[in-house]
């Protein structure tokens, strides 16, 4: 088997960062075309957060599978849903897409600061995500933002939490987060 490369694109931001964009479409419609552009511009994966018709960051099912829907009418991407959200959701609430018909899901394995606060991801809501993503069959896509991370994806896998090859994805080198190195990145 041969490793084929992943064009990820993310057409979602904060509310608060998409209020400074004027002319912004978050709604389901907006994502949709975007991701639908990307994919015809050499995108092949798709990660998505729960949005609403006002672009609105939502736990609502219902809104996620209608912006799936406009997308795979437009074009065949793959789909991962985000387990990414705030900290006062529950573990249960950020993974709701994975009720939905998807391929790939995010499974993030640790905490970082982000942006303007802490982005908490506790042992056993990552154990609680891994666990559903195997029960679904849904493959998890490993989001690395910092070197220790790695460690503790690596001690997931040892412990069977996921399943089968799964993919990896690193968001380095913005504020907070591991600076992008060379070494680090080829290792």
């Amino acid at each position: 088997m041969t490793d084929k490369l992943l064009i990820t694109v993310a057409p979602g931001i904060p509310p608060y960062m998409a209020a400074q964009i004027p002319g912004i479409d978050l709604s389901p419609e907006g994502i949709a075309a975007e991701v639908i552009r990307a994919a015809h511009a050499g995108a092949n994966v798709v990660h998505l957060h729960v949005w609403d018709e006002r672009g609105q960051p939502t736990m609502e099912l219902a809104a996620f599978e209608r912006t799936l829907r406009l997308i795979r009418a437009g074009c065949d991407i793959v789909i991962e849903g985000s387990t990414g959200g705030v900290n006062t959701l529950t573990a249960a609430q950020r993974c709701v897409s994975l009720q939905a018909d998807i391929e790939l899901a995010s499974l993030n394995p640790g905490s970082v600061n982000y942006d303007k606060g802490v982005y908490v991801n506790s042992p056993d809501d990552i154990a609680y995500w891994a666990q559903e993503m195997r029960r679904r069959r849904i493959k998890p896509d490993i989001a690395i933002f910092e070197a220790g991370m790695v460690a503790n994806a690596v001690s997931l896998a040892e412990q069977g939490g996921s399943r089968g090859r799964c993919c990896s994805a690193s968001s380095w080198g913005k504020r907070a987060r591991c600076p992008p190195r060379r070494r680090i990145c080829s290792s």
